[in-house]
């Protein structure tokens, strides 16, 4: 499924398939309603079962995005104000993500489950002021965070289960980014629940977070952490 400079269209109950993407939503292609639909891909590299470029307003509910080789989703170069609700983002892929967000902002992904065993279940890269409400993100990797947000900033996470065996949730260079009313955990001794790397007044509220060394920050500013639990679950671990 193609769109290219095609607006106000509606997919509901079908199975898209394709090598590279699923559904492609190129540039100005906007307020495009997706539904009860699954959409795979099956390519290695830069390709996403579903791909969205320069375009706006797009909704995805009900469906099911699943890549073996690549990505699950993909939100590129001004693909902003997008929202994925009530959904599954598979990528079986060496070291690709359930959802990669470059250059996309204020996007929201509601209600959803996202799973990357060997890659970031979300990774945000220079995007900004999107949201991720009532989710649960899955990895299961030694190699980069689960939920990576790199010079991001203004990112809010709410109400969401965050877990993977090494690094949960790592913050690069990002400033303003909030989590709140979720659970953040890591189960490898040489991981965080939360890292902080040169990163500026990010804030965690009303949440858990557990692992060996829980919380971890390094060359960063005004970091707050409030109404929170942090345990460190081993014995030489530090909580923060």
């Amino acid at each position: 499924l193609y769109f290219l400079g095609a607006n106000d269209n509606m997919v509901t109950q079908s199975y898209l398939w394709g090598f590279k993407n699923g559904a492609k939503l190129d540039v100005g292609s906007d307020s495009t309603a997706i539904s009860r639909s699954t959409i795979t891909g099956n390519d290695t590299g830069y390709t996403a079962a579903l791909y969205i470029i320069g375009s706006a307003s797009n909704n995805v509910t009900d469906s099911y995005i699943g890549n073996p080789e690549g990505m699950g989703v993909w939100l590129s170069n001004g693909a902003n104000y997008n929202r994925i609700s009530l959904s599954t983002m598979v990528s079986n892929g060496s070291d690709f993500d359930g959802v990669f967000m470059n250059h996309a902002s204020s996007n929201m992904i509601t209600d959803s489950y996202s799973l990357a065993p060997n890659g970031s279940s979300v990774l945000l890269e220079s995007s900004h002021y999107n949201m991720i409400n009532r989710s649960k993100l899955e990895s299961n990797t030694n190699s980069i965070a689960n939920y990576y947000l790199y010079y991001s900033s203004y990112n809010a996470t709410a109400g969401s289960y965050i877990l993977n065996q090494g690094d949960c949730v790592g913050i690069n260079r990002g400033t303003n980014n909030t989590i709140s009313l979720s659970t953040m955990t890591s189960s490898l001794s040489s991981a965080y629940a939360l890292s902080l790397y040169r990163s500026t007044s990010n804030t965690v509220l009303d949440s858990y977070i557990a692992g060996a060394n829980p919380v971890y920050i390094r060359g960063s500013d005004y970091t707050a952490i409030g109404n929170s639990v942090v345990v460190a679950s081993i014995t030489a671990g530090h909580a923060l």
